[in-house]
């Protein structure tokens, strides 16, 4: 997260029988006796919503991922005296072409707020992509893009706005996906000493320390940081440059792992 703790978001437990006893389930075994069943739970939350909201957004407000998002596009039209029909027009002309296209699509075409109180909004709302379509814009047959993520504007042909929105929603994506990713290896560090491990976690992040691999040397390392282990590195060699280093909390044991230590909520 944004402030240096990690949270837990989805969980495998193995239950055993508990719950088996409880609701008395049972199975037929081949031998012909009855056992009870062995159950886990797998758990996924609304804490997901939680760590994309913290992650992604701004202090302009949400910034979601056009994967997850439930409005990908809003179409705000810059209407003025005696432009109304045709805008409106060109506005029911790309929102069909969108929505055909597979693209989740709204229009706001309310009359009592400005399209500059609309911009701010819909980037409160985290939208990943506005459209703008005014008098000039339909005259010249061509759209302004506005992404939530740089904030950046474009200004697109009419002629070739879905596969436009379509190349641009997967580069928000990709973006959004490659700024979380940076953040997060920024955020993890490693120490071989306690007052340094202690430190780094004092200013947030997640530490990597010297683990033999021993079960109860990695309850002692918890304890003398006051934090919770997440476990191994699994996506590169768990082991890399350990060299001659020492378990963190028993010195007199090898380490095999760097563990990953970090505060949680």
């Amino acid at each position: 997260m944004p402030d240096g703790k990690t949270m837990q978001i989805g969980t495998v437990h193995y239950l055993g029988t508990n719950f088996a006893k409880v609701f008395d389930v049972k199975y037929l075994t081949p031998s012909g006796d009855w056992e009870y069943v062995h159950t886990t739970s797998y758990g996924i939350s609304e804490r997901v919503i939680a760590a994309m909201i913290a992650v992604h957004g701004d202090d302009k407000g949400l910034v979601l991922p056009p994967n997850v998002a439930p409005i990908q596009v809003v179409i705000v039209p810059i209407m003025y005296k005696g432009t109304e029909e045709a805008i409106m027009r060109e506005v029911k002309s790309i929102t069909e072409e969108l929505t055909s296209a597979g693209i989740r699509v709204y229009v706001d075409d309310r009359t009592d707020r400005t399209p500059g109180w609309k911009y701010n909004y819909w980037e409160m709302m985290g939208v990943p992509l506005r459209i703008e379509i005014g008098p000039k814009d339909v005259e010249n047959r061509q759209v302004v893009l506005a992404r939530r993520d740089t904030l950046e504007k474009y200004v697109a042909p009419r002629e070739s706005v879905v596969d436009t929105v379509r190349e641009m929603l997967n580069e928000i994506n990709t973006n959004l996906r490659n700024m979380a990713w940076e953040f997060l290896r920024s955020m993890v560090a490693r120490a071989t000493t306690v007052d340094e491990a202690r430190k780094r976690l004092d200013s947030g992040g997640v530490v990597e320390v010297p683990w033999s691999g021993d079960n109860d040397c990695g309850m002692a390392i918890q304890q003398l940081l006051d934090a919770d282990a997440l476990g191994v590195p699994m996506d590169e060699d768990a082991g890399r440059d350990i060299g001659g280093l020492r378990d963190l909390a028993c010195g007199d044991k090898q380490a095999n792992y760097w563990l990953r230590i970090s505060r949680r909520y």
